[in-house]
């Protein structure tokens, strides 16, 4: 066996012989983050929420926007010399 196999054989026993913690917290510091989360909420700790949203709202009207004004330019389709140019690019392209 090589030292490797040797140190973690070693430490695999030494990890075993260990005590089980349990998985869930102390009752009391559950007790303490709940009664946080409910002051949060309870004082309008929403803000970052509501921040959010009228991020989103903002970024979809801009979208919105964009996409009205340039509406004329998708919906008109390009000329032929356009599409011939358009395709022997992407014909010598690898």
């Amino acid at each position: 066996m090589n030292p490797f196999d040797e140190r973690l054989n070693r430490l695999l026993k030494a990890a075993s012989g260990t005590p089980r913690l349990s998985d869930s917290p102390p009752f009391g510091m559950e007790a303490r983050v709940i009664a946080r989360v409910r002051s949060f909420h309870a004082n309008g700790g929403d803000a970052a929420l509501a921040f959010l949203r009228r991020a989103l709202i903002c970024a979809s009207a801009v979208m919105i926007l964009s996409l009205a004004l340039s509406y004329r330019t998708l919906a008109t389709p390009t000329s032929t010399e356009v599409t011939i140019a358009n395709s022997a690019i992407e014909e010598s392209l690898p």
